[in-house]
Order: C-alpha cells, then structure tokens, then sequence
C-alpha cells in the first residue's frame, strides 16, 4: 500500500514520513514497548518506502512467528502517530537531506530519477525541506487511514511455517480493519523523452548519469 507516488504534491516526503513514525507507539504500547515487545521474541524488523508500496520486513525464528504477526499488526491497526516523535522524525528527515548534497551519487540519482520518470514516479523520497515542514500529524494520520487496509496488503512468508494456519492467523490478525476487497495500484504513465540536463555543484570529480 501506499509509497511515494500517491502522496500530495505538496506533502512530498509524506510515505518516509509515515513508516519512520508508525512504530513510535500504538494504542496498547510506547515507542519503548512496542521495540521491547519485538525484542523479548527476538524479531528483528525494519521499515521502508518506495515509489508504489511502503513494506515491513520481519525476521524471526518459526516458533515466534505467530506473535511477530500479532505485533506487526498492532503497529499496522493502531498508531497513534505522537506528535512528538514526528518532530523527532522530521529533524532528522531533514538531516538526511541535507546529508544528501554531500553524496554526489546519491544526489546524481536523485536527479536521474526525476528526469527519467517525471512526476510522481521520479519524486524523491525525502520530499523537499519545504513539503516536509508542511507535514503536520493530521496529514500522516489522513494518509495511513486512506491507503492502510487488508484489501491493499500483500504479505510474502519464507521458512518452517504450516502455510494454513499462517493464512488464518494474518486474517484473524487483520480482521475488521479497513477496506477487505482487494484493490489493485494505480497505473502511473511515464513518459521519457531523450534530453540532457546539468547540475552544477562544486566538486573535485564529476559525476556522469545515463538512463
């Protein structure tokens, strides 16, 4: 569900927004409980976002897979999105943009990906530092209620598992929250035209990109 290409052009940095704060504390558990709580089973777990999904990984060993789901479900179904977290966020959200133009390669394929793709599938994760600034707690809160649903999930499970008692317990996990009927993504055009561009930016080397 989700990702970078469904968030308002004015709120760019939106979908990195949401998965750094969706585990800073549910309506059961704090930001602390909620890593305790993945760490007395021993899952290790991480977030991300990317042009069309946002996406949840879990490692963890097959006899604890059962409260992992559980757990991931509460942060899923129950955010509460604390404003102070997002302030935390945001800061160092901006911090990794401006750690950005001390990376010419990373900064190189930010440009690339814009010139390639256009918009929205060019957009650059962290948005800009004024659309994250524009990012209030109601603005996240809006978004997580109108892409997170069962309907919009898919879930992929790797290991010694019972592959039917996995189904019913990621149902019985998700059940009664949100849209069930499955939805299908938008479809994004991308129309790419040759064309050269130029950043200019100090440097002792320069940094050349083809698409």
């Amino acid at each position: 569900f989700g990702g970078l290409t469904y968030e308002p052009a004015k709120h760019l940095g939106l979908a990195h927004l949401l998965i750094e704060t969706i585990d800073k504390g549910t309506e059961q558990r704090d930001a602390k409980a909620v890593s305790d709580a993945f760490d007395e089973i021993g899952v290790r777990h991480s977030a991300w976002s990317g042009r069309e999904t946002v996406g949840f990984n879990m490692t963890c060993l097959p006899e604890f897979i059962e409260p992992a789901i559980d757990l991931q479900a509460e942060m899923v179904r129950e955010p509460v999105f604390p404003q102070d977290m997002r302030a935390v966020v945001l800061d160092l959200s901006h911090q990794e943009l401006r750690a950005l133009e001390d990376s010419p390669r990373e900064l190189a394929d930010k440009y690339l990906s814009k010139q390639a793709y256009g918009d929205p599938l060019g957009r650059h994760p962290l948005g800009s530092h004024e659309s994250l600034d524009s990012i209030q707690r109601d603005v996240i809160v809006e978004y997580w209620k109108r892409l997170v649903s069962p309907g919009r999930m898919q879930v992929s499970v790797a290991g010694a598992f019972d592959p039917d008692r996995i189904v019913a317990k990621l149902e019985a996990a998700f059940d009664g929250f949100g849209e069930a009927t499955q939805s299908g993504r938008e479809h994004f055009e991308v129309d790419f035209s040759p064309v050269r561009s130029h950043h200019e930016k100090e440097l002792e080397q320069e940094h050349i990109s083809i698409c």
